[in-house]
């Protein structure tokens, strides 16, 4: 159990570092919101870290598209259960 405790700061570290490295060279800055965020999402960091100078997206009621291509409207659902 000792060398566990021993252990798991140095793993940790090791690991860490190598999670700095691979986010840095996928567009990660210097901060460790950055690395996490890589950490946690490697596949889409990336593209964010790219675009994020842009500032945040903004919608139009153009750009907005309703899931299967139906129109946008009202609907009422009814349940048996209350």
């Amino acid at each position: 159990m000792l060398l566990l405790q021993l252990a798991l700061p140095i793993l940790f570290r090791t690991k860490w570092i190598k999670m700095k490295a691979e986010a840095k060279e996928n567009g990660a800055g210097n901060s460790i919101e950055d690395v996490l965020t890589y950490a946690m999402f490697p596949k889409v960091a990336p593209k964010f870290f790219k675009e994020r100078s842009k500032g945040p997206v903004v919608f139009t009621g153009a750009e907005k598209k309703t899931a299967g291509g139906a129109s946008s409207g009202s609907y009422t659902v009814t349940s048996e259960w209350y």
